[in-house]
């Protein structure tokens, strides 16, 4: 199951928030080892059992000097290196200083231990515990969905969504397996069913599922005022507007390589020649990219062919004086 867009907004704010309130060193060691848990899994994808079996040592460089995590995985007795972004990066620096001591104390180098408070004592912290925490995480911090329902969510609903954006950014399916620790194709597959079952039903609804605006003009804010210069600025994009910064601050889009699949997308005619441009470029290099033969890629350059002839016929109406419905 796919985390809802709104849900996953939440997650991120409250992690961000909740980081900037405490000192590694000096805070309840259950505070820190709760966020960095959450924050490494939500951005890696890697199973419950790898991340509470994650090493003070796990962080490495790679010859570009990023950031390079470890994990050895207890289900299969493999390990793989696989690269994370600065959150994931701070969040195991953080988790390191909080520890030290105790794993001074206990002689480990496991990271993910916390304390018991009726026993009195530091223990490895346990995926019953864990899951037990992450439904109090979000009751606490309120993580709900547009409606204001709080989110069901599991540590491998971060894994299923990890894998479909992987998939959906141009990762293989190969590359997809290794980043995941999958044993067989299988698994990555679902990832990829899970995507096309998700777009089926939005083109079902609405076919191209973005905006169509006579001009760049016409964009409005929640409020109804023009945009700005600046908001302008920020929700710019080559073939057209995303309407995501025009309403709150983003720090991190989740699907920079998706506009035409994102409802958040807006275009107008003056974009006309670009999409044109894509649909023939797209056409021109179909056997190609057919011929690579990878996992989804023929349900996605159909679908994409499909968005762009809608977009196309849209904007040319408007260009021609008429209306989205063809009416003039």
């Amino acid at each position: 199951m796919l985390i809802d867009d709104d849900v996953m907004d939440s997650i991120d704010t409250s992690l961000r928030n909740w980081k900037s309130t405490f000192n590694p060193v000096l805070e309840d060691l259950n505070e820190v080892v709760l966020w960095a848990l959450i924050t490494v899994i939500r951005h890696t994808g890697v199973r419950l059992t790898e991340a509470l079996n994650l090493n003070s040592d796990c962080m490495n460089r790679d010859l570009m000097n990023k950031h390079l995590m470890e994990i050895v995985s207890p289900k299969n007795e493999t390990e793989r290196f696989i690269p994370v972004n600065r959150d994931v990066s701070v969040a195991i620096d953080y988790l390191c200083k909080a520890t030290e001591e105790l794993r001074s104390e206990l002689k480990t180098d496991k990271l993910f231990y916390y304390f018991q408070k009726i026993n009195k004592k530091h223990t490895p912290l346990t995926q019953y515990e864990a899951r037990r925490w992450l439904g109090k995480y979000i009751k606490r911090f309120n993580i709900g969905d547009s409606n204001g329902n709080l989110a069901f969510l599991t540590y491998n609903n971060f894994r299923h969504q990890i894998g479909t954006e992987l998939l959906n950014n141009g990762m293989s399916p190969f590359e997809v397996k290794e980043y995941l620790g999958h044993e067989s194709m299988h698994s990555t597959r679902l990832y990829a069913k899970v995507r096309n079952d998700r777009l089926t039903k939005e083109y079902k609804k609405l076919g191209f599922v973005g905006v169509v605006e006579n001009s760049t003009e016409d964009i409005v804010d929640e409020d109804g005022n023009k945009l700005d210069s600046e908001k302008r600025l920020m929700a710019q994009l080559p073939d057209g507007v995303c309407a995501k910064p025009i309403g709150k601050k983003v720090i991190d889009c989740r699907k920079p390589n998706a506009c035409l699949f994102c409802p958040k997308f807006i275009t107008t005619p003056e974009f006309l020649d670009i999409h044109k441009n894509h649909l023939e470029r797209i056409k021109e290099d179909k056997e190609r990219y057919l011929a690579e033969d990878l996992m989804g890629s023929e349900y996605h350059l159909f679908e994409t062919e499909k968005a762009l002839a809608d977009i196309i016929s849209r904007l040319s109406a408007l260009q021609e004086g008429g209306t989205l419905n063809g009416d003039k």
